[in-house]
């Protein structure tokens, strides 16, 4: 009961707190993106080429971030069923002195469990921060990008200027979908168990 509780929680906060935020996120870049190409198709493409190399980044990380998950649910469910054992048990381990030997095989377990869950937010964080970290390129991109033109003369400096500062603020939401389309990642280990049983 407590593990199909879980993860129903786990799928209701995604519905309710990951999924809307991606979509709004990419919503909202893709009017900016829009505007963009609209007012100046060259300095759009520096600012957004960024983009789509930083989502693939996360979606192609998805069956990493699947394993992991699936390592951690287990940690957690040979966890909880020793726990429950313990419960069901421990007059049994204690008229047997028992008790001891079974609790530090227990803390072997929880100590598991911190293991893997460490592990399944670092293998997420990587892929995240480093989609990220080519978002930030975009700004350097865009930089240079306007540096040539005004050379050139294509665009003024007002204009090299707006780009800027929309791309120095487009990359916000686009960092917030992508924690949040790791965080639908990591969800496909819930559903499928729940499918499962």
């Amino acid at each position: 009961t407590s593990t199909i509780m879980a993860d129903c929680e786990v799928l209701e906060k995604s519905c309710s707190h990951f999924v809307p935020g991606l979509f709004g996120s990419l919503i909202s870049t893709v009017l900016i993106a829009l505007g963009m190409f609209a007012f100046e198709p060259h300095m759009a493409l520096a600012a957004l080429w960024v983009v789509p190399i930083s989502i693939i980044i996360v979606l192609f990380s998805y069956k990493i971030q699947d394993r992991a998950q699936t390592k951690s649910m287990a940690a957690k469910m040979t966890c909880a069923d020793g726990v429950q054992e313990y419960i069901e048990t421990v007059r049994d381990l204690k008229a047997n002195n028992a008790e001891r030997g079974y609790l530090d095989g227990l803390a072997v377990k929880i100590r598991g469990v911190e293991k893997q869950l460490i592990g399944a937010e670092l293998t997420t964080a990587i892929f995240v921060t480093s989609a990220g970290m080519v978002l930030k390129l975009g700004i350097a991109s865009v930089a240079l990008t306007g540096t040539v033109m005004i050379v050139n003369g294509s665009i003024d400096v007002l204009t090299f200027f707006m780009f800027l500062l929309v791309a120095s603020r487009l990359y916000d939401p686009m960092q917030s979908a992508l924690q949040n389309l790791a965080a639908v990642i990591a969800m496909r280990t819930n559903v499928s168990r729940m499918n499962e049983i």
